[in-house]
């Protein structure tokens, strides 16, 4: 073998096991497209969905709660500044008209918060062209343990969709009906624990 066929098999074989960092698949049925890309979420023209536990807690609580390197933390981070207040009055605003379905005892949940919402509650926050689509598709433990099911999180991705059509859905005809880059109405589907 020659110096020149040993490099381009060299270069070939290094090209192959590059990691790719974009993937697109067109989908027919129903008419979108799906990209998987490696980069920071919070700096993608788009929504964002972010995994919540049904009580939608936001204090890390020095990671006991929720973990420092989670999605939900950055979004604390990022988006708010840390400030937990204004996302909880955000939170609190999104669901309207919808009641928690339980509530905890502080003597049984020590941390977080202790008002349940069903699986599947969306809270939209923020304001267009950057939503925030909170879905809660797991149940924290009062261990501050999540857990979620199978059934769980396909009633949660299943209620996400439907706001995101209602809030997020670009018109019909629009020139982003087909591509998710820079789109004012893609979505950047992301999931996190509750805890740690």
């Amino acid at each position: 073998m020659t110096a020149v066929s040993v490099a381009a098999r060299l270069v070939g074989g290094l090209a192959q096991a590059r990691p790719v960092s974009r993937v697109r698949q067109v989908c027919g049925r129903p008419d979108m497209t799906v990209v998987v890309e490696a980069g920071d979420l919070f700096e993608q023209p788009a929504h964002l969905a972010v995994g919540f536990c049904d009580t939608f807690d936001t204090e890390p609580a020095g990671g006991e709660v929720i973990s420092g390197a989670s999605v939900q933390a950055q979004l604390l981070d990022r988006r708010y500044g840390g400030d937990v207040p204004r996302l909880d009055a955000e939170l609190d605003a999104a669901p309207a008209g919808l009641a928690p379905v339980a509530r905890e005892n502080r003597d049984r949940k020590p941390l977080g918060k202790l008002d349940r919402y069903p699986i599947g509650t969306v809270a939209v926050l923020g304001a267009r062209p950057r939503l925030v689509f909170a879905v809660a598709y797991s149940r924290i433990g009062n261990d501050c343990v999540a857990a979620p099911g199978v059934e769980d999180l396909w009633t949660g991705l299943s209620r996400l969709w439907d706001a995101i059509h209602r809030r997020a859905q670009p018109w019909s005809g629009s020139r982003c009906r087909s591509s998710a880059r820079g789109c004012p109405g893609s979505i950047i589907s992301t999931g996190t624990a509750c805890c740690g």
